[in-house]
């Protein structure tokens, strides 16, 4: 092999390593994209169904226990 030969198949080792990592990276991006949708549809499907889907949601779903129900109140006051 020349100089000019090595050089060449350098190059092309380059750009052949600079598409495998430019495909990997899309590939990362088209699998989380449909990570992301899948997430999105599976919570609508339980917003759908009437249950909560955050903490908010969730604070609002339990209705509040009377205190003098609230078994933690009795262990605070132990």
């Amino acid at each position: 092999m020349t100089g000019i030969s090595l050089k060449r198949f350098l190059s092309w080792i380059g750009i052949t390593v600079l598409i495998l990592f430019a495909l990997l990276a899309l590939s990362f991006i088209v699998w989380r994209l449909n990570l992301a949708h899948g997430v999105n549809a599976k919570l609508a499907a339980i917003r759908a169904a009437g249950l909560p889907t955050d903490g908010a949601e969730l604070n609002n779903y339990y209705p509040a226990v009377p205190d003098n129900e609230n078994a933690a109140m009795v262990i605070t006051q132990a």
